[in-house]
């Protein structure tokens, strides 16, 4: 570690002088920060920093794509890059940011996918659980991400109202520190037959002494444990369920669903928002999203049905001119 900011001499030095400096960093940029470097040294070598130029920066991306990972991964660890260097440049440590002319691949845009009512009936008849159940419904119904529904506390839903609050969490007796995406507090609707069952399922399920309602007591005791250890990681803390991503896979094969991810389901729910009829701004605010633009282009998907609709709007202008085929 650093104590006072010096001239770093190398591509590592440079990397952990950023982090150090720039503690405020989420955890999972810090993560993305460290493994780009790791790259980044793989492909030019821990070279001096004023070595590094425009034609490293471009050998650094053409070695990306040619270690067998894709084009968009490979802009993701230039953009992950770029500010390191201007950050390193308005300290005066290089002339100009290496990055600066590098143009990044242009990738077609994937299709967003989402769960149609069939697939989501299989999903929840495909879990061994009720909490799998109540998170899948959570997510589906909600609209809330994984991380926002491990850290679910009673207190955070209005029964009464059908509210949830999505909120931090305060370092007491009984919770841990946590603080939601972008840093902002937002309420999203409980449908009432989701209400229901949650009430079924804290009335049953949940220990009296244990206000988190998406892990089990087995594994909030254990984090209680760490929590007394002092070794609680931030990243248990924001996904206090290690053991998530194969349970979500062995419910997707039962359900008879080859693809689609767990944060899919929040997908499926913010377009069946706009769907019914809330407005752009309204789903974004509702989603927790910083932009508009975020929401329209990342989880809005175009269903079958909208284009039958579009079809048959088309099919009845064309009818009305009354066009018939062309003869030869």
């Amino acid at each position: 570690m650093h104590s006072q900011l010096q001239n770093p001499e190398s591509l590592s030095d440079l990397c952990s002088m950023y982090l150090h400096f720039n503690c405020r960093l989420e955890r999972a940029t810090r993560e993305l920060t460290l493994r780009t470097f790791k790259y980044l040294i793989e492909a030019a070598g821990d070279i001096r920093l004023k070595e590094f130029g425009y034609r490293q920066a471009e050998f650094f991306q053409i070695y990306i794509v040619n270690s067998g990972r894709k084009k968009v991964t490979a802009n993701i660890y230039i953009k992950t890059a770029r500010p390191v260097f201007r950050w390193a440049m308005r300290n005066g440590w290089i002339a100009e940011d290496p990055f600066e002319n590098l143009k990044i691949f242009k990738v077609p845009e994937e299709e967003i996918r989402i769960y149609d009512q069939r697939e989501f009936a299989a999903l929840l008849n495909g879990c061994r659980s009720r909490l799998w159940q109540a998170r899948i419904l959570l997510a589906k119904c909600a609209g809330l991400r994984r991380g926002e529904i491990l850290n679910l506390i009673i207190s955070d839903i209005d029964f009464e109202r059908g509210i949830i609050i999505v909120q931090p969490k305060k370092e007491e007796r009984y919770t841990w520190r946590w603080v939601p995406k972008n840093k902002k507090i937002r309420k999203v609707p409980l449908p009432e037959s989701v209400s229901k069952f949650l009430i079924d399922f804290v009335m049953v399920d949940i220990p009296e002494k244990q206000p988190y309602l998406m892990i089990s007591n087995n594994r909030y005791q254990r984090i209680q444990d760490l929590r007394t250890k002092g070794i609680l990681s931030a990243r248990i803390r924001e996904c206090p369920d290690e053991n998530f991503s194969k349970p979500w896979d062995r419910i997707r094969r039962r359900a008879n669903i080859l693809d689609g991810t767990f944060h899919d389901l929040r997908r499926t729910c913010i377009t069946e928002w706009l769907e019914n009829g809330l407005q752009p701004h309204e789903v974004r605010e509702l989603a927790g999203h910083s932009s508009i633009e975020t929401t329209m282009r990342y989880y809005v998907a175009t269903r079958a049905c909208l284009l039958d609709k579009a079809r048959a709007a088309s099919q009845k202008v064309i009818g009305a001119t009354g066009l018939e085929p062309a003869t030869s």
